[in-house]
């Protein structure tokens, strides 16, 4: 099913005030900073280069200190002469990954006509601010174009954002045409791609609309039923399965799953010692097993999560995860594409080790299932959950 990520505007700290005057079109960096335009482009340069990957500085995001109203400006020559697509992205999350699939497509068809399209990275989770695992994940994307990190919400703030991801289709004058948050419109987007390209080169050669690149993405594919995704930590609204709840961050729980076997869809039960910080949940115990359960809908199952240091003054390096279906480990047609493995003895098991998205399973039958995560025993290292996708993959 088509996502979007609202993360909602009564527990939004990203969202300015609705009542301030908002900026419907983009400007380009003039009068509104006391210094001339060239000395405050230079600055702003220098100031966000750092924030940058595979470009210059092209764009800043402006808050001002006294009414917090945010502004968006081009700070670049450059831009004046571009049909620009802008992308709010977390690498972590799944539909900007599909919707990341499309902005890579695009570019590749018009990049060289005169569309500019720059991912701004406004990360969900604190991990995410590292510019480092936001430098892997370009790598591991194949992303060529522009990529800035927001970790301020500066950019955020400047559209008045709440939704991963989120495409703004901009002409040369920093006029927006197309504002669609969430997944989809894919087919209505690239046609106004066309059309502004047509304006800014009359004549201009366009091949066909792009085909669907997956049956969900097709309007008229009746999309089976797909678990939302699941986000953990004291700060989400977390569905959990079990009666006994957990109480302070980073003090430890310990959890029976009193399911009988009878498991709601979408909430997990947890088993043995787990805590809690505000965005993950991870498990404490160093002998025994660590387990969780969820029951979903779906074909490919995608998890948010990292290893975690029993010994805060340690840098983690790996831990196991053993990973069950239905009670069973999955075979290697179920794993095979994934970043899961079949293990010396043919288990099903997932090598986390940096924060990141990890696909676990796919290829599972239509319909619903039972995840099992069995943390491995270890005395050193634990897995660190932050959230849990599902998707049907036709």
């Amino acid at each position: 099913m088509l996502r979007r990520i609202d993360i909602g505007s009564d527990k939004n700290l990203f969202v300015i005030d609705p009542k301030l005057k908002r900026q419907p079109e983009l400007k380009f960096l003039a009068d509104e900073i006391p210094k001339t335009p060239d000395e405050a482009v230079e600055e702003a340069r220098k100031a966000s280069w750092g924030n940058w990957i595979n470009s210059e500085p092209l764009l800043i995001g402006h808050v001002t200190e006294e009414t917090g109203a945010a502004y968006l400006f081009f700070i670049s020559e450059l831009l004046k002469k571009k049909v620009v697509l802008l992308e709010f992205v977390d690498f972590t999350l799944l539909p900007c990954r599909r919707s990341l699939s499309y902005s890579l497509e695009w570019n590749r068809r018009y990049g060289h006509s005169g569309l500019l399209v720059i991912a701004v990275h406004s990360p969900m989770f604190d991990f995410a601010k590292d510019k480092k695992l936001v430098m892997d994940a370009v790598r591991e994307l194949g992303i060529p174009y522009p990529v800035v990190i927001d970790n301020d919400f500066a950019l955020w703030k400047s559209v008045e954002n709440r939704f991963w991801p989120r495409r703004i289709l901009l002409d040369n004058k920093g006029k927006t045409h197309v504002d669609v948050a969430g997944e989809g419109s894919y087919e209505e987007f690239e046609a106004a791609i066309q059309l502004l390209l047509r304006e800014l080169s009359p004549g201009l050669p366009c091949p066909p609309l792009l085909k669907p690149l997956r049956k969900i993405d097709d309007p008229d594919y009746a999309i089976p039923e797909t678990s939302q995704e699941i986000f953990f930590g004291s700060k989400k609204s977390m569905p959990l399965g079990n009666a006994t709840p957990f109480r302070n961050d980073n003090e430890e729980v310990a959890f029976k799953d009193d399911s009988q076997g009878t498991y709601r869809i979408g909430a997990p039960y947890l088993d043995g010692p787990w805590a809690i910080t505000k965005e993950s949940i991870f498990g404490t115990l160093h002998r025994g097993d660590v387990r969780m359960t969820t029951k979903f809908s779906g074909t490919d199952v995608y998890l948010v999560a990292r290893a975690r240091s029993k010994n805060p003054n340690d840098v983690p390096t790996m831990v196991r995860v053993q990973i069950h279906v239905d009670k069973k480990s999955l075979t290697e047609d179920k794993v095979s594409g994934t970043h899961a493995m079949l293990n010396e003895v043919r288990r099903s098991v997932l090598q986390a080790r940096e924060p990141k998205l990890y696909h676990i399973a796919t290829r599972l039958s239509p319909g619903l299932h039972e995840l099992t995560l069995v943390i491995d025993e270890d005395p050193l290292h634990t897995l660190e959950i932050y959230g849990l996708f599902f998707e049907h993959n036709a």
